[in-house]
């Protein structure tokens, strides 16, 4: 985000909670943020916030019917290049263990060389 901000705007979209202490990952002892299982908008909106002190960007969520995490196969990570109305590029695996970081600023170089 920092190399890209004055020629892309970057945002992340809050998703269903992947996580969730009331779910599968329940009985895990994983050093995070504690969150359960979005049962309301506003349930959504206190965890996203959660965020906002970390992610140097935008920070927009979902509907609680998961809307775009489905349309963008965005479960539980996905990272994705929108050009005008255009997916230019979404990572092929989910993440973040699966992100090809390099790929996708490889990607991002070439869009800017084209429409620069």
């Amino acid at each position: 985000m920092r190399r890209f901000s004055e020629e892309a705007d970057f945002l992340t979209v809050y998703i269903k909670e992947a996580h969730a202490d009331d779910g599968a990952w329940a009985n895990l002892p994983l050093d995070r943020f504690h969150v359960n299982d979005h049962k309301s908008l506003e349930d959504r909106n206190e965890a996203a916030n959660l965020l906002t002190d970390i992610l140097p960007c935008p920070i927009y969520m979902d509907a609680l019917d998961d809307e775009a995490a489905k349309v963008y196969k965005a479960f539980p990570d996905k990272m994705i290049i929108i050009l005008g109305d255009k997916i230019k590029y979404t990572s092929s695996q989910i993440g973040p263990a699966g992100f090809d970081v390099d790929e996708m600023v490889t990607c991002l170089e070439d869009i800017l060389a084209k429409h620069s």
